[in-house]
């Protein structure tokens, strides 16, 4: 078997066990969630979200079934940086159930809440505020490496772009106007994608004085 094989299986168990999770908890959370309403006051984040996702894993699939058809566009590295790539990828189904079962009953649909919707603060919620667009963009990064494909790699940076200027500010806002200075108070003391190395606690008894 071939190095480039052995990578892709890496990726495809690893994206195969992703898939599994994100279905496994969008049924629980239809299951036992009678009442969710949309955050979504414009369709933007959706489009942007389908746009990106649609053509990305269409993508994926054809580079895995048929290497050959973007061996041309293929980035010259050194083997140790597609294995650890595909290496780096393997953990991330273990932190999106981490996140998934921090949770709980307030997971659900994307773009969607929960009626009676709690602030999460506890597992790597105490730390950032996004932990699983934070696994998402680190798995984005390690497909990028993985792959070592240019196409794949402006997919890649064009997926965390979405997530940060897109999607997060989205949420972001839903989330002010559902907990307010809770969520303020939340946001000074946490990273968005990464944790913080100081809060603003310093600042803000600056101001006081």
């Amino acid at each position: 078997m071939q190095a480039g094989e052995t990578i892709w299986i890496f990726l495809w168990v690893s994206i195969g066990a992703d898939v599994i999770l994100w279905t496994y908890f969008h049924w629980k959370a239809r299951r036992h969630t009678l009442l969710v309403f949309s955050t979504t006051r414009d369709s933007i984040p959706v489009i942007a979200t389908w746009a990106w996702a649609v053509p990305f894993y269409t993508l994926m699939v054809v580079t895995a079934v048929s290497p050959s058809l973007l061996r041309w566009a293929m980035i010259e590295v050194p083997g140790w940086v597609r294995t650890c790539g595909a290496v780096a990828v393997m953990p991330t189904p273990f932190f999106c159930l981490w996140v998934f079962n921090s949770l709980g009953d307030n997971f659900a649909e994307a773009f969607a809440a929960v009626l009676g919707q709690k602030l999460v603060t506890r597992g790597p919620y105490r730390y950032i505020r996004h932990p699983l667009y934070a696994v998402e963009s680190f798995f984005l990064v390690s497909i990028g490496f993985a792959t070592a494909n240019w196409i794949i790699l402006g997919y890649v940076w064009s997926g965390i772009l979405t997530i940060r200027l897109v999607v997060i500010p989205h949420e972001e806002g839903y989330l002010l106007e559902r907990f307010g200075k809770t969520y303020r108070e939340y946001r000074k003391r946490t990273g968005v994608l990464l944790p913080r190395l100081t809060t603003s606690r310093k600042s803000d008894s600056h101001r006081r004085s």
